[in-house]
């Protein structure tokens, strides 16, 4: 970890607990700038130094701040427009504006677009609003959502409707998640009044879909400090009673509970969030090993594009797990599931993968990149994601 990421942390743990910061004579002020960047949490880092950064880089971190802050009020006016769109049609918010709820400031949150999920019968009738209204659809996501988007000028809106909510594993989990989640859009919450309302996931709901999201990002490309911040100022809303009343139980059911509390407790570590007697016992080297990924990511993976191609080399495919299992031995098996899924031999789904890359469409994966995935199994491999007891 380099003095600008450190430094990156003291001022993002200030945002948390509402405290002031300052910058070191030290600071390489421009690495800042990116690091920030790289973790979408620039607005943040603007809001809490922007009287301390010297005149010489000024304009640019005004440039980029003011851009970022104008692309999230932007997004946020959007989730509004959502919703008087959809009218009546029953729908709740995923991330996005239920997450920025939970910031003192909620337009510091960086925003990338509008994730809604409606009930089943409605996609038909929500998709053709959303086209009549000048939204193009684009790939449907497995059968989870389609992304939509429309130009306006230099901006493009994008949005995604969701039948159902990624990161939901198979086998018992998975079952166990689905059913604590299906009453999600009946137990919304609505906020905000007049042009600026929309419906949220209540505090249970939120935090199931927050560590789904995080989980299965973390296996692809990985979770920045934005998610990170996300999960900070939410679990800072809870006491120890509280957090177990809602979570325990369940969590330990579907195998999140290990997980939540390392996330939680790097929270505590790094970002200055009160620790709690749920929170349990987490080793060091597990934390330092987990902000350190986060860092190497960067947003959505902005800062090693290579990342989400190793995943086939860390999770068991569908089933989100991630055990102590060697590379080879872990790709063997994501063949073998594959195989079984597309009622293939494995030899056709070789020979399926060996076409691909001959024709362009695929790039054979480096000594390096599965050097980098066997490091991040091993980490992983602590967070006991999504292993119960069938």
């Amino acid at each position: 970890m380099n003095n600008e990421q450190k430094l990156l942390l003291v001022i993002l743990s200030s945002n948390v607990q509402g405290v002031a910061v300052t910058i070191p004579t030290t600071c390489d002020i421009n690495t800042l700038l990116l690091e920030a960047s790289a973790q979408s949490v620039l607005s943040i880092v603007y809001n809490a130094v922007s009287k301390l950064i010297p005149e010489d880089t000024k304009d640019l971190w005004m440039e980029r701040s003011q851009y970022a802050l104008m692309n999230n009020m932007r997004v946020s006016k959007l989730h509004s427009e959502i919703d008087k769109l959809l009218g009546d049609t029953p729908y709740v918010i995923l991330k996005g504006n239920a997450s920025a709820y939970y910031y003192k400031k909620p337009l510091l949150r960086a925003m990338g677009d509008v994730d809604f999920l409606v009930n089943e019968d409605d996609v038909s009738i929500v998709t053709s609003i959303l086209e009549s209204n000048g939204f193009t659809a684009g790939e449907d996501k497995g059968g989870i959502h389609v992304g939509f988007h429309r130009d306006e000028g230099m901006f493009r809106d994008s949005v995604e409707l969701h039948r159902s909510i990624n990161g939901i594993p198979f086998g018992r989990s998975g079952e166990l998640i689905k059913s604590y989640l299906s009453d999600i859009i009946d137990t919304s919450i609505r906020v905000g009044s007049n042009n600026s309302a929309y419906n949220m996931p209540d505090k249970f709901h939120h935090g199931f879909v927050m560590l789904l999201h995080t989980a299965s990002h973390l296996k692809s490309e990985g979770m920045g400090l934005r998610h990170l911040c996300d999960w900070a100022v939410y679990i800072n809303t809870f006491d120890d009673s509280e957090w177990r009343a809602m979570f325990e139980d369940k969590l330990k059911a579907c195998g999140l509970w290990r997980y939540a509390q390392i996330i939680s407790k790097c929270c505590v570590k790094y970002l200055g969030c009160k620790d709690q007697p749920w929170m349990g016992e987490v080793e060091d080297d597990i934390l330092e090993g987990f902000i350190e990924d986060i860092l190497e990511a960067g947003n959505f993976g902005h800062k090693d594009k290579d990342r989400s191609r190793q995943i086939k080399y860390i999770a068991n495919r569908g089933e989100g797990t991630v055990d102590n299992k060697s590379g080879i031995r872990q790709v063997i098996d994501t063949i073998n599931i594959k195989a079984n899924a597309e009622n293939k031999s494995r030899i056709e789904v070789v020979t399926d993968y060996v076409g691909m890359v001959i024709r362009g469409e695929r790039k054979l994966d480096s000594g390096e990149t599965i050097k980098a995935a066997e490091k991040r199994k091993k980490l992983y491999s602590n967070f006991d994601l999504f292993d119960v007891d069938d």
